[in-house]
């Protein structure tokens, strides 16, 4: 079964085989996305219920 680029990439990562600048500039652009979506989940989760909200103390 086939698996994302971006798992084989990590799984290199995690064993040490990611040693090329190649496979290391792919595997940023493949994560950009991904830490786009987790900044911007933290944002809205931060904002809704983070301090300063409104109705907060």
């Amino acid at each position: 079964m086939p698996e994302p680029h971006i798992v084989e990439k990590l799984r290199w990562l995690f064993h040490g085989e990611l040693t090329r600048p190649l496979d290391i500039f792919d595997l940023l652009l493949h994560a950009v996305p991904w830490l786009l979506l987790a900044a911007k989940l933290g944002r809205e989760t931060w904002n809704d219920y983070g301090p300063g909200r409104p109705g907060s103390q």
